[in-house]
């Protein structure tokens, strides 16, 4: 039982679809940007 378990854990991932990793890339850099517009309200207003 526990040979089955490993082979179900380490089967192979399927592959993303392209607007998946589109979705993800632009997540990213949106939270990016907000990072940096939230870090310069800061700097301005409470610093």
């Amino acid at each position: 039982m526990a040979e089955e378990k490993k082979n179900e854990v380490s089967a192979e991932a399927e592959p993303w679809e392209g607007w998946e990793a589109g979705l993800v890339r632009w997540s990213i850099i949106a939270g990016l940007i907000a990072l940096v517009i939230l870090g310069a309200l800061v700097n301005i207003f409470i610093l």
